[in-house]
């Protein structure tokens, strides 16, 4: 695992407190990989040409020194080559070019437009000066995006109107290409098209003006949740790549659950020649106590869990002691997780944002791409993108529907193809009441009632009641609060083309933090999915990664909750000859296992709260 770290300007720019960092950094030199400079000190866009020769002789000197200290990697980060945000806009220089428009007339006034000569001549010459100081590589920050720059849904200045208009072929202004945009479907692609275009010109004329200093300085860039930035990894000629996502402090710790499945799927789509993949860890805006240092060691384990081989710090305002101690207490454990995983794919299922993050903290592993999954999940929203062909070939395998989800299919022509037929829909009081089904166990007869009237996300969402079709099996009724049956609500069925379907009528993918309904959803998945790849679960909520390959497979089971006196148990599919738990220290040590009908069930003793424990599992 490469362990990075990445110094803002303050850190480095004066005498004093360079002397201070390189300090602090000869006294860590055994746990220092690579070191990143920021380049600037704010995300306001623009920075003259004068200040960046200043700041890139500065930047020279002090990496000569980090090498001398025996540093192996050393490089920069341009943090703003477009603007994050509006920032210190009455303080730094105002932008000499035209800036981003938004799609209301708003104008940013840190953020500039890259539509234009002015812009492309001076990011070209600045991104050459940063190369002047010799770097080893040279990251481009996340904000090299189109949306999210101050205003709102950028760029409507006359400029790309313009051009816009000649290159579609019909003139617009602002406000009539803003209405056409949200009539018309096909100019709105086409606007998104031209956007797009422009960013893959500008990234293309940054990397000419970054290699024709030298050649030989490796570029990375950092893409985001929010949009497919692949392609500007190709434009950037990048070999490193950084998947963003916001995780800045701990006051909800499953937020790191999110984070890393957020990093997993960017992961997923990176090209294979991105060999030097960085996780983002903060604690912006650099706060000592934004986030335990517990939670530390399982975020970035996590991260390399979902396909990161290297952490990248950036949590220093000044000598930061206690997270380079954290680094060296888990960096032997954390080598082993790349040296084990990095051949690997995340297996689990695949689908709905929300649904998936819902299953993500009851035991349920994660794939972090459909090509990956065992089985899809999908809601309203999810299938309402799809074409028809993609929802034919997802009816061919494992899928779990919503209650929206299957309305919008039903509308569609569908509804052969998952067993039902919608027959009610409810607003208010009801319940559900599990069926003797063998998917329910032990816990048939089991009553959940959420108060679905109590939360906002039932106040425009319906639950159902449905007939059932031959063949298709009942797991549970609804029935309302005065006990009185209504009929069928979530079924399974096994289709004509081979898939096997399940309808979750009602309640979810939420309260699902319950024992009775995270068995009756494993189990369910099992026979969607023709076995799960692994689960977790246990006396608490646990969140489970599961990253196979050909070799071996590597689960991260983590104890999601505040209660150290607890039990996990990991169960894995296979044929599994040696089990082994990956200690702090790297060791590896037998596991508690014993086999299965399908393959090994792992007993994990009292992992501390927010902790996690590491299984090998060697075929």
């Amino acid at each position: 695992m490469k362990k990075a770290y990445r110094f803002g300007y303050n850190l480095y720019f004066k005498d004093e407190a360079f002397a201070e960092n390189l300090k602090f950094v000869k006294k860590n030199n055994d746990i220092i990989d690579e070191i990143t400079l920021f380049v600037e000190y704010s995300h306001h866009g623009y920075w003259p040409l004068e200040w960046q020769k200043k700041s890139s002789a500065v930047m020279k000197d002090r990496m000569e020194q980090y090498r001398a200290a025996g540093v192996k990697s050393v490089g920069v980060n341009v943090l703003a080559t477009i603007g994050h945000i509006d920032e210190g806009f009455d303080v730094l220089p105002k932008p000499p070019m035209q800036t981003m428009v938004g799609d209301d007339g708003s104008v940013s006034r840190s953020c500039m437009c890259i539509n234009t000569e002015e812009y492309l001549e001076y990011i070209t010459e600045r991104y050459k000066l940063v190369a002047r100081s010799g770097p080893a590589f040279i990251w481009i920050d996340d904000d090299f995006r189109i949306p999210r720059h101050g205003v709102a849904n950028p760029c409507f200045c006359p400029k790309c109107v313009a051009d816009f208009s000649a290159e579609y072929g019909r003139k617009f202004d602002r406000e009539s290409l803003v209405a056409a945009i949200n009539a018309d479907e096909k100019v709105k692609k086409a606007f998104d098209a031209f956007r797009i275009s422009k960013f893959d010109f500008v990234a293309g004329k940054i990397e000419e003006a970054i290699h024709s200093v030298d050649p030989s300085i490796k570029t990375g860039f950092m893409t985001s949740p929010e949009w497919s930035e692949v392609e500007w990894l190709n434009r950037f000629k990048a070999t490193m790549g950084r998947p963003g996502g916001g995780f800045y402090h701990d006051d909800r710790p499953n937020d790191v659950i999110r984070k890393g499945f957020d990093v997993g799927k960017q992961i997923a789509l990176f090209p294979e020649y991105i060999e030097d993949i960085q996780y983002e860890f903060e604690n912006f805006p650099y706060q000592e106590f934004a986030k335990s240092q517990t939670l530390i060691k399982t975020e970035c384990a996590l991260s390399l869990m979902y396909g990161c081989n290297g952490v990248l710090y950036n949590a220093f305002i000044g000598s930061y002691q206690r997270l380079m101690d954290t680094v060296r207490s888990r960096a032997a454990q954390w080598d082993k997780i790349v040296t084990y995983s990095h051949k690997g794919k995340n297996k689990g299922v695949y689908g709905n944002q929300n649904a998936c993050l819902a299953f993500g903290e009851i035991g349920v592993p994660l794939a972090a791409r459909a090509e990956d999954a065992c089985a899809l999940i999908l809601c309203g929203g999810n299938v309402r993108a799809m074409d028809d062909e993609e929802i034919l070939n997802a009816l061919k395998g494992g899928v779990m529907l919503d209650g929206e989800a299957f309305y919008e299919l039903s509308s569609r022509g569908f509804a052969c193809y998952c067993g039902v037929e919608i027959e009610n829909a409810y607003n208010n009081g009801m319940s559900e009441r599990f069926t003797d089904s063998r998917f329910n166990g032990q816990y048939a007869g089991y009553k959940r009632d959420v108060y679905m009237n109590f939360w906002d996300c039932y106040k425009d969402k319906d639950v159902y009641t449905y007939r059932p079709q031959a063949g298709c099996e009942v797991i549970s009724n609804l029935e309302n609060i005065n006990h009185e049956m209504k009929g069928p609500s979530c079924t399974v069925y096994e289709n004509e083309l081979g898939g096997r379907v399940c309808v979750m009528g009602n309640f979810f993918p939420e309260f699902c933090k319950c024992r009775e309904k995270q068995s009756q959803i494993m189990n369910v998945l099992d026979f969607l999915a023709g076995g799960m790849p692994a689960k977790a679960y246990g006396d608490c909520r646990t969140h489970l990664v599961c990253r196979e390959s050909e070799e071996n497979a590597l689960l991260c089971a983590m104890n999601c909750s505040m209660d150290a006196d607890v039990n996990l148990y990991a169960e894995i599919k296979g044929d599994y000859k040696k089990i082994s738990l990956i200690a702090a220290d790297g060791s590896l040590c037998a596991a508690d296992a014993e086999r299965t009908a399908n393959g090994v069930k792992i007993t994990l003793k009292n992992p501390a709260p927010w902790d996690y424990a590491l299984v090998l599992c060697e075929k």
